[in-house]
């Protein structure tokens, strides 16, 4: 089992190297206009949507300082969101359905073209789906009694509804997902 998730992650990284974009000079731009916004001063007041999506500016700005401007640091904040979002799925599947599930999912998520290609530049795609899932695998983890027979904690409800904000202010169509929900 530990073998085959192992290669799975090998195989999702192998995929991001070979298919990497990094840059299209689309809406990523604008993401980096907002990013280096941020490094210019603090705080950055967009003067667009794109800019005031601080899941991607703030992540990007954080990599852009650390790393230097470069392909690998603007898409670097997307292929971490990806990896999270795989890597949260399949925690979630195993441990509700098992490991055929998890494994078929993570073996489809990672060689979706869509998602191998999304994930290599500034775009709202990954991260949106990210913070989604997240949020249902806390609302399940939170509404399965534990071993007292009593649901989850109330930490367990305030990260998730902070993540659910996290995903709507990411991108409003997120809304859709998170009304599903609840």
């Amino acid at each position: 089992m530990l073998l085959v998730y192992a290669s799975l992650a090998l195989l999702l990284a192998l995929l991001q190297w070979r298919f990497f974009v990094g840059f299209q000079a689309s809406d990523d731009a604008n993401y980096l206009r907002g990013a280096l916004g941020w490094l210019d001063h603090v705080p950055y007041v967009g003067d667009t949507h794109w800019t005031l999506r601080h899941t991607l500016t703030l992540p990007a700005a954080l990599s852009v300082s650390s790393l230097g401007l470069s392909l690998f640091s603007l898409g670097l904040t997307t292929l971490v969101y990806f990896f999270a979002f795989v890597a949260v799925q399949v925690w979630g599947l195993h441990r509700h359905l098992g490991f055929a599930p998890a494994a078929c999912f993570a073996l489809f998520a990672i060689t979706t073209t869509g998602m191998v290609v999304n994930a290599t530049y500034l775009a709202p795609d990954v991260s949106e789906l990210f913070f989604v899932g997240t949020t249902f695998w806390l609302l399940v983890r939170a509404l399965t009694p534990g071993a007292d027979g009593r649901p989850g904690t109330r930490w367990l409800w305030l990260a998730a509804g902070l993540l659910a904000g996290l995903a709507w202010s990411n991108r409003q169509t997120a809304a859709g997902a998170l009304l599903a929900c609840g």
